[in-house]
């Protein structure tokens, strides 16, 4: 690796992976050296606009970059992660970390011990209304987030507790700073053989409370969060990228005229911010914004909220699919992935 350019792959240019290669092409710290995908031609049709080689194999790839952006279906992440990691390659790998805890502890103790940046795409961490909102938390007492999305068919091989509730429950043990004493959830499959809709009300250890929906069925797409604190209330739109900051109750039953305040991030596409920051920790050797161990407890979490669910459909008698196991129920227009090859 120059002392300036980062050669990178990108594994999987699907829908969200070929973002992944265009913004990789497109900065002036990355080198795109090429690609890999289990559709021979989508591989080359991305291939050839970015001017940069097609892979037919993971091992050929690794020879020659020194990271990967790893952008596939989530029962591959694991396996995948430790072959880079092995060989000394930088991984940014989607969310989640990997299908299981267990795997997740392998992959960072893996990542430490090659001393490799490991960085999990939570991206909502990069979105301007996060980061806006971040540096306004000082000690919130309760937290309501919404995360609703049109039934699409992508991403089927997990619930949506992994595929959409887990970005909100990393911004939660971000944003909070405190462990979970207690979580209480309910689901239900709508659409397909898992989950398809969750609630978890999440109680911290330091007393603030976070009610987090997730539902990948709804009629419109939402993305947001309401945190209250003693000394205001912020509302953050995660899609515009906008907060509101409205103050307390009793500041408003004071002063009347007193408004709340909106204003709006950065301009920045959230994706070139989180790829910008993995290149930057590469070529910097820092830790990046969202650890291994950042995406270990996020998993951690949402295991935690299956696991609540889980019990619940027992006690009534139903059973409830394994996540990244179930099949998809037809006629569903899915969008499942196939997996790498990794011969």
């Amino acid at each position: 690796m120059s002392q300036n350019v980062v050669n990178v792959g990108v594994i999987g240019v699907g829908s969200f992976g070929q973002h992944h290669a265009r913004i990789y092409a497109q900065h002036s710290a990355a080198r795109l050296v090429g690609v890999l995908d289990p559709f021979p031609g989508r591989a080359s049709d991305i291939a050839q606009h970015y001017e940069c080689e097609k892979f037919s194999d993971l091992d050929t790839l690794l020879t020659a970059v020194d990271a990967v952006s790893l952008v596939v279906p989530a029962v591959q992440h694991a396996e995948i992660t430790k072959q880079c990691l092995e060989r000394g390659v930088h991984v940014l790998v989607e969310k989640p970390i990997a299908a299981t805890v267990e795997d997740g502890r392998h992959c960072v103790a893996l990542a430490e011990n090659r001393k490799c940046v490991y960085q999990v795409g939570h991206l909502e961490r990069f979105n301007s209304a996060l980061v806006a909102l971040h540096d306004m938390i000082t000690a919130p007492y309760f937290i309501d987030s919404h995360r609703l999305s049109v039934f699409s068919g992508r991403s089927v091989d997990v619930d949506v507790v992994l595929d959409l509730m887990i970005h909100d429950l990393d911004l939660l043990l971000w944003l909070v700073g405190s462990e979970v004493e207690d979580v209480q959830a309910s689901g239900v499959s709508v659409r397909s053989s898992s989950l398809d809709i969750a609630n978890a009300r999440i109680v911290f250890r330091n007393g603030c409370v976070a009610n987090v929906s997730a539902s990948r069925v709804s009629s419109e797409n939402v993305r947001t969060m309401t945190i209250a604190q003693p000394e205001n209330v912020l509302l953050a739109n995660l899609a515009s990228g906008t907060v509101c900051v409205y103050p307390t109750l009793e500041q408003m039953r004071s002063d009347k005229e007193c408004p709340g305040h909106e204003f709006a991030g950065h301009s920045d596409e959230p994706l070139w911010r989180e790829l910008d920051s993995f290149l930057g920790c590469i070529q910097q050797g820092t830790a990046p914004l969202v650890s291994g161990h950042d995406g270990l407890a996020a998993l951690k979490l949402a295991h935690h909220v299956l696991e609540t669910i889980r019990s619940r459909f027992s006690q009534e008698g139903d059973t409830l699919s394994d996540p990244l196991t179930a099949s998809v129920s037809e006629p569903l227009p899915t969008k499942v992935e196939p997996v790498i090859s990794l011969g």
